[in-house]
């Protein structure tokens, strides 16, 4: 038993060293690689001002497939900051969609005032000629046109989801059919 117990203190005592020695190279590791990193970055900075630099003189000159492959392999070395810029001045002269229903509304707004004409001397004349605000005379014609374009508006929305529906939220062609049964015996009473 006390050779059991002699041999406890030195196993703990081989291990904390171990422990010590792991840390210290764990530390040591950390150290390089950071100077690593360090030596990374400015090889990046480096190469992509020789490309801006060169980029620059070859401005009006087009690029041989050299170049193109040479441009292509700088991209596999850019940074995260360098492809944040990029894909921004990609993206700048482009329509992104929309967020949210908030700025799909927006847009359509947008679009549907964009296609109206807008005849401003009659305005003006119907707002000279209108005192009280709540005395509001819309003309037959521009009432129409309001109606019609909102009908439009809505085919083209009808249109788009019965395109969408149409592509199938259906377990087998046999249910499909059998739903336009029914759409056809009961859908038009």
């Amino acid at each position: 038993m006390e050779t059991e117990r002699s041999k406890q203190p030195t196993e703990i005592t081989n291990r904390a060293d171990r422990l010590k020695r792991l840390s210290e190279k764990r530390r040591k590791c950390l150290e390089a690689n950071a100077a690593e990193r360090a030596a990374e970055v400015t090889r990046q900075r480096i190469r992509s001002q020789d490309y801006r630099n060169q980029s620059k003189s070859t401005n009006g000159e087009e690029l041989s497939s050299d170049n193109v492959e040479e441009k292509e392999q700088d991209r596999l070395n850019w940074t995260a900051r360098q492809w944040e810029v990029y894909e921004k001045s990609k993206l700048r002269g482009k329509k992104q969609g929309f967020k949210g229903h908030f700025d799909l509304a927006h847009a359509t707004y947008v679009k549907e005032i964009s296609q109206k004409l807008v005849d401003k001397d009659k305005y003006k004349r119907s707002m000279e000629g209108s005192q009280l605000l709540l005395n509001i005379h819309l003309e037959q014609a521009d009432i129409d046109a309001l109606a019609n374009s909102l009908a439009a508006a809505s085919e083209r929305r009808l249109k788009r989801r019965k395109t969408q529906e149409s592509g199938g939220d259906f377990i087998t062609e046999k249910n499909r059919q059998f739903n336009m049964k029914l759409d056809r015996e009961y859908g038009k009473e």
